[in-house]
């Protein structure tokens, strides 16, 4: 049943660890006077030239020594007034002391060494025995504390995390999302290149983001901007992923993602943006341009002409240039020796895949409103130290809190300020101050029930339900079709009043002809609904690997009927059924994709020239999305329109031929090897063999392993081998896992791993005792698979190769990059494994859409194997 979900704009809690920074080395001359008893307030006798006819007093003459006003020999009758001390009853030139600070001392009025006693009225009075002013020179050491120094287990004022790490930590900060790490402008040439760094601690999916290019600067939200879809590929923490020129050829070959995408045609103009789930997250440039590049860090043009890398305190993204152009350090034009890697001077630890989650809200006071938490985890969590924040209020749960196994806790919601009619967030973290989950919503939720929770539970997306069930499994009875909402137990498909037209999903639409060199008439391109339901098309967008973009009748509703063939073209004509905007098709090699949101729809490219006047038409038998990849699934049209060849709005003939690629048009292993594979040889298979490979969304992950040997096997003798992006050599010695199987298989069956937290199709298939939450099960398109006996130097049937990896993943059977984002099917006639992956992936496997589990779980061949 397709399900329709919400966008939801995600919110992040910012933390900001602060640095307490103690001075340290000269603390202002804070000492105190012990010799010169009574002069308590005098603060600095430093010279004391102007008492020279002090004969006697000899250490307010020159006062050298008199680091702290302790050396004041000669001043031991100096009590209260200097009663005993005769010399200044004879100043001479003391006729201006109108003070009478000294008793007798009749004027004191160039006394220097007095001079820094600005409050020293009289010397009777002095209590504070410290300095308050500045050393002078003549203050031989004033100073009894030494000076800081990096070591001295301070971190001080001139000291900090990167220039004394023995003093001043750095701090433990993960950032909220990925950031633009190297950006390599070069003064000629195509070697370009964007570096994106994730320090979030956790694994990323790099295929929910997006490089834009806004061509001279500007707002990306106004004007013609080139997009790039990131691969389906997760992103570790700590790792980075370079996008380089596919012409780049003084760039590091081992960093980069090599592409032919415009976004890597930039120039020091144009603006740069990182998006996440439509989101900017990150900028280089903006609508200020003046000029050939923007400034920065002093440097004039810098984007021009220059490589430009993230300072090592930069942990998090920032969609604001001018906040963000300080924290980029400028390098010379040609440097690309940190391409691949990057430093950060804070410390992140790796955050581990969340198991507790937010699972339903119910806004309201006393005992009517809650939070509920819940687990899918087989063994119980302790919650002590764990707490739940919102926007109002905290609850941190007590030592002692346990959450059953796959169980549910609710906690008072009132506390927490989760009340009616208002938009609230709240966030789930673990003892380790590590989020956990976060959940947003506004009154608009709940307007249609009681509840606003996870369905399936734990799980599933957010939505409003009509029951209330803290500390229970979440339920939504009751809501009909045609109450106006669509609710869990509906969909597109089984309540249009509700729901709504569908959304297209990847398949749903498959492009079946090209027309991109018309000789008259518009350039155009068919594409029929294989869905089983009417889809809505409205703000479907239409692009190529180039900057061509235009958005299918945006804001009016466009609905095509299950099987209905429809055509796009660049003018009106009477086989045109909509007219696009803004793009354009090259004959000399273009590609178009259809994407709803992230969605990719279905995509086809040709890099042969198109005939002119002659449609480029897919075979009648070969309509799937994966099936019009493969450019032998395509010909020559030969039917005629009004403009050239072509079918317009109608369906293709087929294009016959032994060799297309694909076993169909009756086709079999006898009349065509090529497309069918060699026939099987009668018998049983020799050993058992991998029968199926789900590589699709999130962790939806699965290996299915059949056995056809005619007896029971005993699978303890048996191995798979996991190894990431290849290894290092091909004789998976570098292999990354190993995991042992165990338990026995019956003739005619299969077993099932899987992920723990694939999809409930997947789950259905795979016992629970075969559930992963790593290896083997945590491999991406590129990651290899072996099926390997114990003790053995090489495995017997194999996933991938070893030695190298492509970017995103292998081709199999004429599809791009089928390890990723799809599932693979043994075809029927294969009857062993085959370590030649070349061989295996061009004429053993069978390639469906991504997230395609209906099989899983069983096996079929067209040989019989009794046992």
């Amino acid at each position: 049943m397709r399900k329709l979900s919400k966008w939801r704009k995600a919110w992040v809690l910012g933390c900001t660890v602060g640095l307490g920074l103690v001075a340290c080395g000269d603390d202002g001359g804070t000492t105190t006077d012990t010799r010169d008893t009574a002069d308590t307030e005098v603060i600095f006798d430093t010279t004391d030239t102007s008492v020279t006819p002090d004969t006697t007093d000899t250490v307010d003459t020159s006062d050298t020594t008199d680091t702290v006003d302790t050396v004041d020999t000669n001043d031991t009758a100096d009590t209260n007034t200097d009663a005993a001390d005769v010399e200044d009853v004879a100043d001479a030139d003391d006729t201006s002391d109108t003070a009478q600070p000294d008793g007798s001392d009749v004027a004191d009025a160039t006394d220097v060494d007095d001079a820094p006693d600005s409050s020293d009225v009289s010397d009777v009075a002095d209590t504070a025995v410290e300095d308050t002013v500045a050393d002078t020179a003549s203050d031989v050491a004033p100073d009894t504390t030494p000076a800081s120094f990096c070591g001295d287990n301070t971190c001080d004022a001139n000291e900090d995390c990167l220039g004394c790490a023995a003093d001043c930590a750095c701090p433990e900060s993960c950032g909220a999302d990925l950031f633009i790490s190297e950006y390599v402008e070069p003064s000629a040439g195509n070697n370009k290149a964007i570096e994106i760094a994730n320090f979030t601690g956790r694994e990323v999916e790099l295929s929910e983001y997006e490089v834009w290019k806004r061509v001279d600067g500007g707002d990306f939200g106004t004007g013609v901007v080139t997009k790039l879809v990131l691969p389906s590929q997760k992103l570790a923490h700590g790792a980075v992923f370079t996008i380089c020129n596919g012409q780049g050829d003084a760039l590091p070959a081992a960093a980069c993602w090599k592409t032919s995408s415009g976004v890597t045609t930039f120039n020091g103009n144009d603006a740069i943006a990182l998006r996440h789930n439509g989101v900017t997250i990150d900028v280089i440039g903006d609508a200020t341009l003046s000029g050939d590049g923007w400034a920065v860090a002093g440097t004039a043009s810098a984007t021009k002409d220059h490589t430009l890398s993230r300072k090592p305190t930069v942990v998090d993204s920032t969609d604001v240039w001018t906040t963000n152009v300080a924290t980029w350090n400028v390098l010379a034009a040609g440097t690309y020796t940190g391409l691949g890697s990057h430093v950060v001077a804070a410390t992140c630890r790796a955050i581990a895949p969340p198991t507790v989650f937010i699972n339903e809200v119910v806004p309201g006071t006393g005992n009517t409103g809650f939070i509920e938490i819940a687990t899918a985890l087989a063994a119980p969590t302790d919650l002590g130290g764990w707490s739940l924040v919102t926007t109002a209020g905290s609850l941190t749960f007590p030592v002692g809190t346990t959450l059953a196994a796959q169980g549910f806790l609710a906690v008072d919601a009132e506390g927490l300020g989760v009340a009616v009619g208002q938009t609230e967030i709240v966030w789930l973290y673990d003892d380790l101050g590590d989020q956990q989950d976060t959940v947003g919503f506004v009154a608009a939720d709940l307007g249609t029930g009681p509840s606003w929770g996870r369905l399936p539970d734990v799980t599933g997306p957010f939505q409003a339900l009509g029951l209330a069930t803290p500390n229970a499994p979440n339920m939504n009875p009751g809501p009909t079709c045609g109450d106006t909402t669509c609710d869990a137990t509906e969909d597109c498909e089984s309540c249009l009043a509700d729901c709504g037209h569908c959304r297209p999903l990847e398949g749903d639409l498959v492009i079946t002809e090209v027309m991109a060199d018309p000789t008259t008439g518009p350039e155009w391109f068919e594409v029929v609904n294989l869905a089983s339901v009417p889809l809505e098309l409205s703000g479907v967008e239409l692009l190529d690997d180039d900057i061509d973009f235009h958005v299918i009748s945006a804001g009016t509703s466009f609905v095509v009927a299950p099987g209905e063939i429809f055509v796009l073209g660049s003018a009106a004509a009477s086989y045109v059924d909509l007219v696009f905007a803004g793009f354009s098709l090259d004959p000399a090699g273009d590609a178009i994709v259809l994407r709803d949101g992230t969605e990719i729809i279905d995509r086809v490219h040709w890099t042969e020239t198109l005939t002119s006047g002659v449609a480029w038409s897919l075979s009648a038998s070969k309509t799937t999305a994966a099936a019009n990849d493969t450019a032998a699934s395509w010909c020559s049209a030969t039917g005629s329109f009004e403009a050239g060849l072509g079918t317009p709005g109608v369906a293709n003939p087929v294009c016959t031929g032994c060799g297309d690629g694909t076993c169909g048009d009756g086709e079999t292993c006898t009349t065509c090897a090529a497309d069918c594979g060699t026939c099987p040889v009668a018998g049983c298979a020799t050993e058992i063999f991998f029968s199926e490979y789900i590589e699709g969304a999130s962790n939806n992950k699965a290996l299915e392993i059949a056995n056809f040997t005619g007896a029971t096997v005993d699978l303890s003798q048996y191995e798979i081998w996991s190894i990431q992006n290849g290894g290092a050599n091909t004789t998976w010695t570098s292999r990354t896992a190993t995991t042992a199987l165990s338990g026995s298989l019956e003739n005619g069956k299969v077993i099932v791993l899987c992920h723990s937290s694939s999809n409930a199709t997947i789950l259905a298939a795979c016992p629970a005792g075969n559930r992963f939450s790593t290896n083997p099960v945590n491999f991406n398109g590129n990651d290899a698979v072996g099926l390997a006996k114990k003790g053995a130097a090489l495995p017997f049937d194999a996933i991938g190769t070893t030695g190298t990896a492509p970017a995103v993943g292998w081709d199999v059977a004429g599809t791009v990059t089928a390890t990723a984002n799809h599932t693979l099917v043994r075809k029927p006639s294969v009857n062993k494994g085959n370590i030649d992956w070349t061989a295996a992936a061009a004429g053993e496997w069978t390639v469906l859409a991504q997230d395609t589990a209906t099989g899983l779980g069983a096996h079929t061949v067209d040989y019989t194997c009794a046992p």
